[in-house]
């Protein structure tokens, strides 16, 4: 799947020892992905509710390159509508590349 994101939305930072949401946003469309810090799971959302997928934090893979979010999902545990194993979110100009990584660090950090 391939997503062009004109705007990132992010829940207040303040909240991130708990809960971290990053929002890829273009127009009505958006993708969504949440995890609660002290659960195993990421989930992901794609314009509806019903369009989600879970998968265990190890099993999301990403990386930056430019400026273009490359996540590998694996190991999906649960699908509803959503068939991509695969995710390319370019990104807009002015984001927050630090700002981003460190979102993303926090989602997937696996706690004991």
């Amino acid at each position: 799947m391939i997503f062009e994101c004109n705007k990132i939305e992010y829940n207040n930072s303040i909240n991130w020892d708990e809960f971290v949401s990053i929002t890829f946003v273009k127009g009505i469309n958006y993708v969504s992905i949440t995890s609660i810090v002290y659960e195993d799971e990421i989930n992901i959302e794609v314009d509806d509710q019903v369009n989600c997928l879970n998968l265990l934090k190890d099993d999301f893979i990403y990386s930056i390159e430019n400026s273009l979010l490359k996540v590998n999902l694996q190991n999906v545990t649960f699908r509803s509508n959503l068939t991509f194993d695969d995710m390319d979110i370019k990104l807009p100009d002015n984001t927050d590349l630090s700002k981003l990584s460190s979102a993303l660090k926090i989602l997937t950090q696996v706690t004991e």
